[in-house]
């Protein structure tokens, strides 16, 4: 039973981080201003007369006020990509993980002897855990490329009130440094994440969990006018091409996650099977970008508030390894489908975003599961098959049942 309660404790935080992590690289769909055109400054520099048409009939920012047939249409900087790949991590801890949002993977449990001990026989009610998780985005695709650098941290706390049954709460913070190579900009987005959780035991070996969070985002960006900007008398052609035009965005988002987790033990062999649902809403204020010309003169542009959907399902297995001490090596692999999302396009006659909704990701790792009640996780993750974006992670949580 001792080996149920623990994985019911690693479920509930394991699927916490993961989640409030892919809330948090997820929604981060902002434009960085005038980016349409920004990023087909190309296009002007060819003298291709009738692609410089078709994008000054297709970008807002040359027909102030006019809009695509979706706002989404010129939603294509690398805050989307980035958020929608380093999501996969801890539920709670904001930003990506090795952890599996959608599971309790890695479930922390006894060995040896300990596997035959009553719930509550050396086992506290109250836990605390921290994680930490750098990781990295890139898109290699020309109108989309970016690369993005982030660093993500969480702290929580969980309790049992009754056997079979675990709540927390945790709070985290993450950073990206993104340097948009679409258009010569950067962003550099910090988000402060609040989030509860809670799991059950259905079973000995089937388990419940649920998480509910909120973050407020705020993102600094930067970009040069461009040339094709200029030309086409924009609010910011004034000041001049090659100026930096910088403007903040604040932002709320909210989430949820509920997941169903199976583990089995065949002598030394653990298998863990998973599946779950995740649905993220971030809301962005209106704002402004600003710049000005060598002279000092101030010129502007504002941007109407916005909000982003996504929905994502995520189902896959683990298999692990007791060796009858206090490390266990482990290995897994999800499938991920977009279930809810906007698609990003670019204007016409150039290369347009595959807008992939599914991929695999692929874990390893190793956890340490001590006698005293303190355990841990270290875990990398992976992608394949989303076209022109990869990510990867590196993933440390610490636990301590008290």
């Amino acid at each position: 039973m001792k080996a149920s309660i623990q994985r019911l404790c690693a479920t509930a935080v394991f699927t916490a981080v993961s989640f409030a992590a892919q809330a948090s690289y997820w929604s981060l769909h902002e434009l960085i201003s005038s980016d349409c055109i920004s990023a087909h400054s190309d296009a002007f520099w060819s003298g291709n007369s009738a692609l410089m048409e078709e994008i000054a009939h297709n970008c807002p920012a040359a027909r102030p006020g006019s809009e695509l047939i979706t706002p989404m249409q010129l939603d294509y900087t690398a805050p989307y990509y980035n958020n929608h790949y380093l999501g996969r991590s801890h539920p709670f801890s904001p930003g990506p993980s090795p952890i599996s949002p959608f599971s309790s993977l890695n479930p922390i449990r006894s060995h040896g002897d300990a596997s035959g001990l009553n719930a509550g026989d050396q086992f506290g009610n109250v836990g605390i855990w921290a994680s930490a998780s750098p990781s990295s985005v890139d898109n290699d695709l020309a109108t989309t490329a970016f690369q993005s650098n982030n660093v993500n941290a969480a702290v929580g706390v969980d309790v049992m009130p009754w056997e079979g049954v675990v709540v927390g709460a945790t709070f985290g913070y993450g950073n990206q440094d993104v340097n948009t190579r679409f258009n010569g900009g950067d962003q550099d987005v910090n988000d402060y994440t609040f989030a509860a959780y809670a799991a059950a035991l259905l079973s000995a070996n089937i388990s419940i969990d649920a998480s509910l969070g909120y973050a407020n985002v705020d993102i600094d960006q930067e970009r040069p006018v461009s040339a094709f900007e200029v030309a086409a008398g924009t609010p910011l052609a004034g000041a001049g091409a090659g100026r930096v035009a910088s403007s903040t965005v604040d932002a709320d988002r909210w989430f949820g996650s509920i997941n169903v987790t199976g583990n089995w033990d065949f002598n030394h062999l653990l298998l863990n099977a998973h599946a779950g649902y995740l649905y993220v809403n971030e809301d962005h204020d209106s704002f402004t970008e600003s710049a000005t010309n060598a002279a000092g003169a101030a010129f502007s542009q504002s941007f109407a508030s916005r909000d982003f959907d996504l929905g994502q399902v995520r189902v896959g297995g683990e298999v692990g390894y007791d060796f009858g001490s206090f490390l266990e090596p482990f290995a897994g692999l999800d499938y991920v489908v977009d279930e809810t999302r906007e698609d990003v396009v670019v204007a016409p006659g150039l290369a347009q975003p595959a807008n992939d909704d599914d991929e695999v990701q692929f874990t390893f790792g190793m956890r340490y599961l001590g006698d005293n009640g303190v355990s841990a996780v270290l875990q990398y993750t992976g992608n394949a098959l989303r076209e022109d974006t990869d990510f990867h992670s590196l993933m440390f949580v610490l636990r301590a049942d008290l």
